[in-house]
Parts: structure tokens; C-alpha cells; sequence
């Protein structure tokens, strides 16, 4: 029942994340245009119909609709699904990872969960000490040490709540670079507002990163976080002779990010790298790709991560 009840939970994250990524569509579509992100409702771009709320179901409606508009038939694009699915795939991968995979990501990353992984550290101490038994008695130790933890409505309560916060907060940063990569891909730099935007959401991660950890904990890993982005921001400052002006802070920010996931071992040189390789793909394709190389270099990254320390 446990674990049917924390796959619930693990779904409706995803749904959140797919649901994040529907609202990203439509700002990289309106605000580069100085369009409301509000008013007109959803609508086909060519016919200008309603969207009925049925055919706005994040991913599937686009497959079920053939890819194509209910009214006018004409194609939509294959970057509502695609940016809809990426944003889906950090949720569902962040909060199973950590509910049923015992990952918590790397000491040296901000978003490092301290508590769930002394907990999960507990636990194998507690088999560890029966070593002797057979593998079997194992397993059991460990899945009732761990019901035992969970029996306890505070406990669980508390396990769910930090899960989303990890989770949510994981999904809004690298949800950043998803968002100024595909305006980055269509109009070579982003608004100043979708800029600052991506400022204060890291501003807000930095926050979560004091309220999922205890009072001891909190300088240590705000102090991760700071220099993680630092350290991400100057791959960039380091190509400034490549870049244009304009981008030179929405590069920064994208670094910021790259660094604040992947931690401050990685954080200038992947950066750097990412940003090296934007600058040649942009010679050759004419599109500023940073923000997606970040976005899905930071997702890379995630899904090796859950599976080396899972």
C-alpha cells in the first residue's frame, strides 16, 4: 500500500512538471511578442481558435490530435510536446530517484538532501548490522526499518514534503534553461524580463535551499549554492570575446544554473565546454542553442546521476 500510495504521489509530480512545461510553451511563444500570457485564452496560432481544454492535456492531446489544429488542420509544432515531455521527465526522474532509488545527489551540489540521506544511511547501518543473515532477511531488515520510519505520520508528511520541495525546485531551475533556450533558438537572445525572471526563480531555489535543510546545515549549502553558480557564470565571462553584448548576462544566468545543479566540481568546466560548444553550433546552424545544451546537459547529468548512486 506504501508503495502504491508514494507512486501516486511520484505521478502527480510528473503531472506538475508537464504542466510546468504547457505554461513554459506559452511564454517562450507570448513574451517575446509583448503578448499577455493570459489573455487571449489558448488558441491555434493559424486560425486563431480556442483551444478546447480536452485538446490542452500536456503531451498526449498533441498525439492524439496528430500533431495537427482540431479546426484548421494545420500542423503544430513539435516543440509543445517536446518541451512539455523534457520538463515531465526532471520531475518524474528527481522524485522516483529519491523515493524508491535512495538517490540525494552529490555532496557538492546545493540541492543536496542532507536529512533523507543520513535516514537512508541509517538504514544501512541497520542491515550492515545483520549482515549474517541471508540476503533475503536482509531485504526485510531494511524494508521494515524503512516502514517503521514511515509509520510515523510526521515522518512521511515530512518525507513528501521535502520530496516536492527538492523536486519542484530541481524542475524550476533547469526549467529556466528549457525556457530562454527555445526563445534563445528562435530570436538569438532573450527579453530582459524573461532574464530577471530566471534571477529571482534562482533567488527562490536559493530560499528552498534554507528551508529543506536544518539551521546547521543552511550556511554550508548556501554557500554551495553561491559559489556553484559563481563558478557556472564565469565559463561564460570566459568566451565574453565570442558573444555578443546582448547575451553576455542570459549566458551568465544559464551558467548559474548549469553550475547550481551540477555542483561546484563540475561547474566551470562544464560551462565552459557547453559554451564553447554553443558558440560553434551557432557558426554553423546560425541558432543559439546554450540554453538547451544547458538544459539538457544538466538533465544528462541528472539521469547519470540517479544511476551511479541510486
Amino acid at each position: 500500500m506504501l508503495t502504491v500510495l508514494l507512486g501516486i504521489f511520484v505521478f502527480l509530480l510528473a503531472v506538475i512538471g508537464a504542466s510546468v512545461g504547457s505554461f513554459l510553451n506559452v511564454v517562450i511563444w507570448r513574451v517575446p511578442e509583448k503578448m499577455s500570457l493570459t489573455s487571449p485564452p489558448s488558441h491555434c496560432p493559424k486560425c486563431s481558435s480556442p483551444v478546447r481544454w480536452f485538446d490542452n492535456v500536456p503531451v498526449f492531446s498533441w498525439f492524439i490530435l496528430r500533431g495537427k489544429c482540431r479546426d484548421c488542420k494545420e500542423p503544430i509544432s513539435w516543440r509543445y510536446p517536446l518541451v512539455e515531455a523534457s520538463s515531465c521527465l526532471v520531475a518524474l526522474v528527481v522524485s522516483w530517484a529519491l523515493l524508491f532509488g535512495s538517490w540525494v545527489g552529490w555532496n557538492s551540489q546545493a540541492f543536496f538532501w542532507e536529512d533523507y540521506a543520513l535516514w537512508m544511511s541509517s538504514n544501512a547501518e541497520t542491515v550492515d548490522a545483520n549482515r549474517n543473515f541471508g540476503d533475503e532477511q536482509k531485504n526485510e531488515q531494511l524494508e521494515n526499518s524503512s516502514l517503521m520510519f514511515l509509520s510515523s505520520e510526521d515522518n512521511f508528511l515530512a518525507l513528501l514534503r521535502s520530496t516536492s520541495a527538492l523536486a519542484i525546485t530541481w524542475l524550476l531551475v533547469v526549467d529556466v534553461a528549457l525556457m530562454l533556450g527555445f526563445v534563445g533558438w528562435d530570436r538569438s537572445f532573450s527579453p530582459k524580463s524573461l532574464i530577471f525572471t530566471s534571477i529571482v526563480v534562482l533567488f527562490i531555489a536559493l530560499l528552498v535551499v534554507f528551508l529543506i535543510n536544518d539551521s546547521d546545515k543552511c550556511l554550508e549549502r548556501s554557500g554551495i549554492f553561491i559559489s556553484s553558480a559563481i563558478l557556472g557564470a564565469l565559463g561564460p565571462v570566459v568566451c565574453f570575446p565570442f558573444l555578443a553584448s546582448n547575451i553576455r548576462l542570459e549566458s551568465a544566468v544559464l551558467g548559474a544554473v548549469w553550475g547550481v545543479c551540477s555542483g561546484y566540481y563540475f561547474a566551470f568546466p562544464g560551462s565552459l565546454i557547453l559554451c564553447l560548444l554553443s558558440h560553434f553550433l551557432y557558426k554553423k546552424i546560425n541558432r543559439q542553442v546554450f540554453g538547451l545544451a544547458v538544459f539538457y546537459g544538466t538533465t544528462t547529468l541528472l539521469l547519470l546521476e540517479c544511476v551511479v548512486m541510486a
